[in-house]
């Protein structure tokens, strides 16, 4: 056993459900936590690019610049780590409300924020700096991964 170890997949199930984390959905009040942390850590918080899934989150958004990534579509969106941070960010781009983005990176490519569609977790590949602040914040279930 280990801290990251997955109660479904002890259980022989593919797709873990349930718990605290869904597959493909990063929770937009732990974006908003986040943001700033991102925010600190580029020279371009105001510049940054989200993807959005175009099987998922992205349907419906209005149509703008799109990008294949890996095997997925997906729609971009301009943004910046401020409005991540606030509630309602979400209907500046189109949506309803703050569905969750796939993909989110500044312009500067300091860092990567990658919540894929077959996924539990979220993935945030940056500096030391970065995923050391968001290792120390205990508003966040984190573990260091190679």
């Amino acid at each position: 056993m280990h801290p990251l170890v997955q109660w479904e997949r002890l259980l022989g199930h593919d797709e873990p459900r349930g718990g605290t984390s869904d597959v493909g959905y990063l929770d937009p009040q732990v974006l908003a936590a986040l943001a700033p942390l991102l925010g600190a850590a580029t020279t371009t918080p105001d510049d940054a690019v989200a993807a959005y899934w175009v099987g998922g989150s992205g349907q419906g958004l209005r149509a703008g610049a799109t990008a294949f990534i890996d095997r997925y579509d997906y729609v971009l969106a301009q943004t910046s780590t401020a409005e991540l941070a606030e509630p309602g960010w979400g209907r500046s781009i189109g949506h309803r409300f703050d569905e969750p983005l796939q993909l989110l990176w500044p312009e500067d490519h300091a860092w990567v924020l990658a919540t894929e569609i077959d996924w539990d977790s979220t993935i945030v590949a940056g500096s030391k700096a970065l995923v050391d602040a968001i290792l120390d914040d205990d508003r966040f279930e984190a573990f260091p991964v190679d």
